[in-house]
């Protein structure tokens, strides 16, 4: 795509994340789990588009482009409930790292 960019999500996108991604942790219902899959995939497939279309750090792209594929609604990937913590938590910190310590282009 020449001459078209991708504008960054604005920050309290990424703020009503990372507090989705923080209430995870806790026993919550069925609906707030999918509420939480499809805002997680949106934001990880935008995400990786942005950075790919940037020339940005491959990496940095692929580690959204597995976000995605793991939060998707869809095709669910069944784990116990630690192991759904664990990803809660580094999610948290991916989009943390990505939206405020890299610097955004």
């Amino acid at each position: 795509m020449t001459g078209k960019t991708l504008v960054a999500p604005p920050d309290w996108l990424a703020m009503l994340l990372i507090a989705l991604l923080f209430l995870g942790i806790a026993e919550m219902p069925s609906g707030f789990g999918l509420l939480m899959r499809i805002a997680v995939t949106g934001y990880a497939l935008y995400t990786a588009l942005r950075v790919f279309m940037l020339d940005g750090n491959p990496m940095v792209g692929w580690a959204f482009i597995f976000t995605a594929l793991l939060y998707n609604p869809v095709f669910r990937i069944a784990a116990d409930r630690e192991a759904w913590i664990l990803a809660n938590i580094l999610t948290l910190f991916l989009v943390a790292a990505e939206r405020f310590v890299t610097k955004r282009v």
